[in-house]
């Protein structure tokens, strides 16, 4: 069984993947689009950010963006770590 948390982790990245090359992903557009409260997407972005997964981007408005396709992304590799989360 998957938890709640690697679900809610698996639907942001698909999220960030169809966006990549593209304009990033606002926590916002996130929170809407796969209804995951705000606190878990803030804290899953955290954690893929500290993976080196993703980036923040702080000029144009924001957002986040990953650094890489979601198809060549290995957990185990990046140390995204899950618990607690």
């Amino acid at each position: 069984m998957i938890s709640r948390k690697i679900k809610y982790a698996l639907k942001i990245l698909r999220l960030l993947d169809r966006q990549y090359m593209k304009e990033p992903a606002f926590v916002s557009e996130i929170v809407k689009k796969e209804d995951i409260s705000q606190h878990y997407a803030e804290t899953i972005l955290v954690r893929f950010k500290h993976g080196g997964l993703i980036e923040k981007r702080m000029h144009h408005g924001g957002g986040y963006s990953l650094l890489v396709p979601a198809d060549q992304i290995n957990f185990l590799k990046n140390h995204v770590h899950w618990h607690p989360l």
